[in-house]
């Protein structure tokens, strides 16, 4: 199985040089593959440093980049994060964390905005880097276990180890492409038939859910399956009337309030069940979902891991009180207590200040919008809902997950999202450029021949 895993790698990079969805998908998958190929670091810094350095060569090839204004607000926000690390308490590993930090995520995105310069790239493009994903999200499933020592920290594979999180993350990406990619069906551009294809794309999701559960990385389906009741409220809501949006606003706000009181009588009902009336993984889960969602402390320490998150929130929030406008610097919880704050908003406002929520809000508000308009309305609508769902997915499992330094399926798929805003905007521009063109020819051979 090791040798299968390579000989996947190996065409992944070789397929990528002119397929580069192929290496994109590797490296949204490069802590499983690091760990199934021998577990040393290398590997892993090899899967992701390919994508950035293959995108570097074409873009010195085409020598041209057409700039979008979400460009600017990231750009804004990595200075400020450079700034951060200046600031940092531990200097040392905040520039090592730069380093990669550059490398993964800053990589990733503008490497997404220089492959693709149209909608045909962007096509190709998506439907190679889903059919990699889950080729690889089965490997992974087929290979990986729980470590019987530390079930719910680290997965075992034949050639090492790794951290359920990258476990969890490499599923969360395919499962959401894929959820969203089904939900598109009938702007496929389908492999055989329509129909088959549908089928076949059911059954592998229901494989990859069944994988991701028994290899204790439940996680990765917290993401998608908010990604997907979001999603859907917002489709419905751009096509209801002026009455039902207004209904349709009041019952979610509704349900945003009355969900934590839900889950916590749930918990509460199960809290005592008997261990022989329901799975023990299960009950854990929904106890800990509760947890997160009403965030008390009571359904979060019902887990080893939720009572230590208890502990690292308690101390993101000492460091945010005592500098909540400009932070205490890059990894200040790192220094502080020696683990990540397992919260994207905690880790930014304690690193950076107020200043670095808002401009990392503005950044990922504007990418999911444009992708969100085009889901709705845009040349390739399947697409975006694709990139969108792993958008939305990722970032709300950063919520609870190691933040920062697994953020790069965040980052690729905002960049994806922005690549086919520009490659709309171009297009538009062009028709226009035509239209202009067609309406002067005749004004000047009118104006000829009255000369």
């Amino acid at each position: 199985m090791k040798l299968f895993v390579l000989l996947t790698v190996a065409f992944g990079y070789v397929a990528g040089l002119v397929r580069p969805g192929f290496i994109f998908a590797l490296g949204m998958c490069s802590y499983p593959l690091e760990a199934a190929l021998g577990g040393r670091n290398i590997i892993g810094d090899i899967i992701v440093a390919a994508v950035p350095i293959y995108a570097l060569l074409v873009l010195f090839k085409r020598r041209c980049f057409h700039l979008h204004i979400v460009d600017g607000l990231f750009i804004v926000y990595f200075l400020w994060y450079c700034i951060s690390v200046l600031r940092a308490p531990d200097y040392t590993l905040a520039f090592d964390n730069l380093i990669k930090f550059s490398i993964s995520s800053v990589g990733y995105y503008f490497a997404t905005r220089t492959l693709l310069e149209n909608e045909k790239d962007f096509n190709r493009f998506a439907k190679d880097f889903l059919r990699m994903g889950v080729v690889i999200a089965i490997i992974i499933g087929l290979i990986a276990q729980p470590d019987p020592w530390s079930p719910r920290t680290y997965i075992n594979f034949e050639g090492g180890r790794t951290s359920t999180v990258g476990v969890s993350l490499s599923f969360n990406v395919v499962i959401c492409a894929l959820t969203f990619y089904l939900f598109s069906k009938k702007s496929w551009q389908a492999f055989f038939i329509p129909r088959l294809d549908f089928l076949i794309s059911v059954i592998v999701l229901i494989f990859i859910v069944h994988f991701a559960l028994q290899n204790g990385t439940r996680g990765a389906l917290m993401g998608p399956m908010f990604a997907v009741i979001a999603f859907s409220l917002i489709y419905f809501y751009s096509r209801l009337g002026s009455t039902g949006r207004l209904v349709m606003v009041g019952a979610s706000i509704a349900f945003i309030l009355c969900f934590p009181f839900v889950m916590a009588l749930i918990a509460e009902a199960i809290t005592d069940v008997p261990p022989t009336t329901m799975p023990p993984k299960f009950k854990a889960s929904i106890i800990n979902f509760a947890g997160v969602v009403t965030g008390m402390e009571r359904y979060q320490a019902f887990d080893p891991s939720g009572a230590a998150r208890i502990d690292i929130y308690r101390t993101a929030k000492a460091i945010i009180a005592e500098w909540p406008l400009f932070g205490l610097g890059a990894n200040a919880v790192i220094a502080t207590i020696g683990t990540h704050a397992h919260n994207l908003i905690l880790e930014l406002w304690s690193d950076g200040g107020i200043t670095n929520v808002v401009l990392f809000v503005m950044f990922v508000t504007a990418g999911m919008f444009i992708g969100l308009r085009n889901s709705l309305a845009g040349p390739v609508p399947v697409f975006s809902r694709m990139f969108l769902g792993v958008g939305a997915g990722v970032l709300i499992q950063l919520q609870v997950s190691l933040t920062l330094s697994y953020a790069k399926p965040l980052f690729f798929a905002l960049g994806a999202l922005v690549t086919l805003e520009v490659a709309r905007l171009r297009a538009c521009a062009q028709v226009f450029e035509a239209r202009a063109r067609a309406q002067a020819a005749p004004l000047e051979a009118t104006g000829g021949a009255a000369a």
